[in-house]
């Protein structure tokens, strides 16, 4: 585990026996959880102009103490609960050693009192220590990560998923009405030190020979997609891929959320700007037609989920290279999943011409089962007698599972 900050909770819920877990949870938590939800109510703005450094954090300190000036607190009472309430906006409280621990990717509350990590691709359930003492405490809990990440949840937006690219978190957070009882929280981790493809083949996602054709279609600048169902890998070997790219060479990044984390600074990385935020609505196929227009050597689509589709397929037509992810079952089941993106989005458009130009815009499919490569095929031509596209399986995985 990488060294977590000293925060109040960390210190605390680290150190004690259940019982006395259960008394900080009815007595600090519920103070805390109490003024942190009048902040919200109150000061949410506030809160996301100190978390974007646009405001100094003394400001939220001046308006916390003013919110617990009511509370029969001694000075250093009151310091510890000004720290405890930082520590809940602007970190992650009692999670923190759990969001800070490198061999956890995903942490994933179905509600406030029951919860699963999977840890190096093994899941458990999460310790008591780390639930929470009530669903009022764990909605405001949830709530306050998707404010300060520049999110919208309430009652009309009761669902939202926002990017805390300090940490490189994922989260996402539903609440009633959408939920029908509790609130869930779903936080994807990303490496703070990002997998090389030496080190997968360590891991045993790829095998060398693998790995010697993952690193000749990034130097030929081949096009290519990975393919496999949430949490089988698909980003992490993805950036692994792109880490080997020509420094000279300049690509656009799009996504929806940040995930990728590309440090390179031949990458220009972009996001969407969605609906409910205001302004004009900004998706991933407006970020690829934009980037159309610029002098580029290819393109990126983290997660090609809708209309980008489409416009990642013209991408690889114009002979640019292209890379993304999307969920396929298999290597053969990618044309027909782009296709129904593309009709679902585009009607009106022949799904032979569609089939036509998916064949002429991918060079190789890449699928990934339960974080290790099962497939790589190269993409050959559209068949219009058959009436789909001819894939040939190079490799796959060994028997054992590598």
């Amino acid at each position: 585990m990488s060294k977590r900050l000293a925060t109040l909770h960390a210190k605390h819920f680290d150190e004690m026996s259940d019982d006395e877990h259960e008394k900080i949870n009815n007595d600090l938590s519920k103070i805390i959880s109490n003024s942190v939800d009048v902040l919200l109510k109150e000061s949410s703005e506030l809160i996301v102009e100190v978390n974007n450094g646009k405001k100094d954090r003394k400001e939220l300190e001046s308006k916390i103490a003013e919110i617990t000036n009511s509370k029969q607190l001694n000075i250093h009472d009151r310091n510890s609960l000004i720290e405890g309430v930082l520590n809940y906006i602007f970190y992650y409280g009692k999670l923190q050693p759990l969001v800070e621990d490198e061999d956890i990717t995903d942490i994933d509350f179905t509600a406030y009192n029951y919860g699963v990590i999977k840890r190096n691709g093994v899941k458990e359930l999460i310790g008591k220590k780390y639930l929470f003492p009530s669903e009022f405490d764990f909605c405001k809990y949830s709530q306050t990560l998707i404010l300060r990440n520049e999110g919208i949840i309430n009652e009309n937006y009761s669902h939202e998923r926002v990017s805390d690219e300090k940490y490189r978190l994922r989260i996402n957070v539903s609440i009633p009405p959408r939920n029908l009882k509790h609130t869930s929280l779903n936080i994807r981790k990303h490496r703070q030190n990002p997998y090389t493809l030496d080190v997968l083949k360590e891991l045993k996602m790829i095998n060398e020979e693998q790995k010697e054709l993952l690193e000749k279609i990034i130097n030929q600048k081949n096009r290519f997609i990975i393919a496999g169902k949430g949490a089988s890998g698909k980003t992490t070997l993805l950036r692994a891929m792109l880490m080997n790219v020509n420094p000279l060479d300049t690509y656009l990044v799009a996504e929806k959320d940040t995930e990728l984390y590309l440090d390179h600074s031949n990458f220009i990385q972009q996001r969407i700007k969605k609906e409910n935020h205001g302004g004009l609505q900004i998706t991933l196929g407006d970020l690829i037609k934009d980037g159309l227009t610029m002098s580029l050597d290819g393109y990126v689509v983290g997660e090609i989920v809708s209309d980008e589709a489409w416009y990642f397929i013209n991408a690889g037509v114009t002979d640019h290279m292209v890379a993304g992810t999307v969920h396929a079952n298999s290597s053969l089941d990618v044309p027909h999943r782009l296709l129904s993106l593309v009709e679902t989005f585009n009607p009106g458009i022949k799904s032979e011409t569609i089939l036509n130009l998916i064949a002429k815009s991918l060079d190789y499919i890449i699928y990934l089962k339960d974080f290790k490569v099962e497939e790589i095929a190269s993409v050959g031509e559209f068949d219009s007698k058959k009436d789909s596209i001819d894939i040939s399986l190079l490799m796959k995985g060994d028997a054992d599972g590598r």
